[in-house]
């Protein structure tokens, strides 16, 4: 019984791990790089939340790692983005930029 519980976590855990990290390995030219890291902070989040469950210490150090380091380079990668941005709009309207800026 105990061998069918462990065959059944890890093939959740694989499941789990390979639908959240499938947006991680898209191509650029179909989401943001900001998306990327946070679909990455979302599985270590998972993760970490599975090793908590199942009382795993290494599953759970892991997953809180990747979800940390995940979160920092998503707001790095975020702040980048939106200062491209706003360079565009600069470059695009001259000083009358803010009345065009979205954001």
């Amino acid at each position: 019984m105990k061998i069918q519980n462990k065959t059944v976590s890890f093939a959740l855990l694989g499941v789990l791990a390979t639908s959240a990290l499938g947006g991680v390995f898209a191509p650029v030219a179909q989401a943001k790089s900001s998306d990327k890291w946070k679909v990455g902070a979302l599985a270590g989040g998972v993760l970490g939340g599975y090793g908590l469950l199942k009382k795993n210490k290494t599953a759970g150090l892991a997953g809180v790692g990747v979800a940390g380091y995940s979160l920092y380079r998503y707001n790095k990668t975020r702040k980048h983005e939106k200062r491209l941005s706003r360079l565009y709009y600069q470059r695009r309207y001259g000083r009358n930029w803010r009345a065009h800026y979205p954001g």
